[in-house]
Parts: C-alpha cells; sequence; structure tokens
C-alpha cells in the first residue's frame, strides 16, 4: 500500500514532465506499479477457493496497483516517445519484482550465474536511457480551431430545377 501511494505521489509530479523524459519518468512509474501487481500476484496464486479470492485483500491491492500502471503508462505514452515508454515500464517493472523475489519470495539465481543477471540489469539500463535519449516524439496533427473549421454539410442540397 505504501508503494502504491509513493508511485502515486511521484506520478503527480512526473505529468509535468513533457517530451522523453516525461515518457521515460511515467513509464518507469507505470513499470513499478505492474511490479507491485505482480508481487501482489504471487501469493494469491495459492487461494483454493473464489470465496477466499473475493475477500483476501491482496487482490484488492493487485487491482490497484494495475488500475495506476495502466493510468501511468497512458500518461507516459500522451508525453512523447512510446517506445521509451514502454522501455521504461518494462525495465521498471523487471528490477523491483526480480529483487523481491530474491530477497523475500524464495527466488534463486543459479550459482556462479550472479554476474550474467548484473549484465544483464546493465544491458537494460543502457537500453532505456539510450532510447530515452534518442526515442522521437510522436508527431502530432494540428487541428484547427472551431471557429475556423468550415461547416460540414450533412446533405447535397437539390438544384432548383430537379426539384
Amino acid at each position: 500500500m505504501i508503494a502504491l501511494a509513493l508511485i502515486g505521489v511521484l506520478g503527480f509530479f512526473a505529468v509535468r514532465l513533457h517530451g522523453p523524459p516525461g515518457s521515460v519518468a511515467l513509464g518507469s512509474l507505470a513499470g513499478l506499479a505492474f511490479s507491485g501487481a505482480a508481487v501482489a500476484a504471487r501469493p494469491l496464486a495459492a487461494v483454493h477457493s473464489f470465496d477466499a479470492l473475493l475477500i483476501h485483500p491482496l487482490l484488492y491491492l493487485l487491482l490497484a496497483h494495475s488500475v495506476v500502471g495502466q493510468l501511468l503508462l497512458g500518461l507516459a505514452m500522451q508525453r512523447g516517445s512510446t517506445t521509451a515508454a514502454v522501455a521504461a515500464m518494462d525495465a521498471a517493472g523487471a528490477v523491483p519484482a526480480a529483487i523481491i523475489g530474491l530477497l523475500f519470495l524464495g527466488d534463486r539465481i543459479w550459482p556462479g550465474r550472479e554476474w550474467l543477471a548484473m549484465i544483464g540489469f546493465l544491458v537494460t539500463l543502457a537500453a532505456v536511457i539510450g532510447m530515452a535519449r534518442y526515442a522521437e516524439p510522436q508527431h502530432h496533427h494540428q487541428v484547427a480551431p472551431a471557429h475556423r473549421r468550415r461547416p460540414v454539410r450533412l446533405h447535397h442540397p437539390v438544384p432548383a430545377g430537379r426539384r
């Protein structure tokens, strides 16, 4: 619950950023929210009845994290590059879930392969930074103000000689 509140507060400030920095910041926060949903879902797999699932508090935490993640991802895609937003979301979503899995949920890295996990983390981080730096925002078409638009005719007038 604290993580969700923190993501919400950071998102409140991140919406003020535009262009690639806004896409990356909001996409990263969306990834953190989805990571929280993934962590909340792990213990729910052990719930064996639908009634018990409906009253389990983690179900509602999972739903809240998912809604906040979708909202932040949508805002990230509006700010600039969709590519940068999704890359940041994927990177920020994988790392916290992996760390929580390793520290608290009994996940393990094969002995002797810790270096490979560190290289994967660094490559992911470099890729997200590179995408954020070189990503181009989507091109938006300008819409003429309402007072400059020509009225739309819904029917064609019939010439006077054909009536």
